[in-house]
């Protein structure tokens, strides 16, 4: 299936609401990430592009690097957060081949 000019929101990952899981905020953002793709059937290998909010304090080659993204080939980041979510999915890039594009 080709995605070009479409999107697709292909899993979800959360993790459980605390106050003081123990964990930074790096690791939770792992383990969404995380989450999303074993939803989505997909591994890091699958990913190639990713996109953040400026709210987030994890910049997102360290999401990718601690995830284990072997080649990470696109990465932005939208203003905000919370509303801004609509934001990721138009910022895929406009590669030749989109059959290979996973938004985490």
């Amino acid at each position: 299936m080709k995605l070009d000019g479409r999107a697709a929101i292909c899993g979800i990952g959360q993790t459980e609401f605390s106050k003081d899981s123990g964990r930074s905020e790096l690791q939770l953002a792992v383990e969404c990430v995380k989450a999303a793709l074993d939803d989505a059937g997909l591994t890091p290998a699958d990913v190639d592009g990713m996109v953040t909010f400026t709210l987030d304090p994890n910049e997102d080659i360290e999401v990718a690097r601690n995830l284990g993204v072997p080649k990470l080939t696109f990465f932005s980041r939208v203003p905000h957060g919370g509303g801004a979510a609509c934001g990721t999915v138009g910022k895929r890039p406009r590669f030749q081949d989109t059959s290979r594009i996973a938004s985490p």
